[in-house]
């Protein structure tokens, strides 16, 4: 058995926008455009697509779903490391948690 994993097409956090809860968190025109190209890439159908409940694994995975429409598709249980409060710091960029980040890391306190 081969098990091929993609990360997520460039997401509007990645690109240092303010970014809201993390499951909601969606992909940059550029992401769309990588997740074009990793569905273009395939030479074959894969036996299953799986992705997170997150919505910028479901907009990378979009495009493959559509160009092989026959293959099942699950939503898998997974969870983010979250180590700053979603809700302190919603609608923040990273560049502004970045202070809070790297005392977090240097702490190794999650309060």
């Amino acid at each position: 058995m081969q098990v091929t994993f993609i990360r997520h097409g460039e997401s509007t956090a990645n690109a240092g926008l303010p970014s809201t809860y993390p499951a909601a968190i969606a992909l940059t025109p550029r992401g769309h455009a990588q997740a074009a190209q990793v569905a273009a890439a395939w030479e074959q159908a894969p036996a299953l697509i799986a992705v997170s409940p997150f919505l910028r694994t479901r907009l990378t995975a979009q495009p493959t779903i559509a160009r092989f429409p026959q293959v099942p598709v699950e939503v898998l249980p997974m969870e983010e490391f979250t180590y700053l409060e979603p809700a302190r710091w919603n609608g923040t960029t990273r560049d502004q948690r970045l202070p809070m980040i790297t005392r977090y890391w240097q702490n190794a306190d999650p309060h």
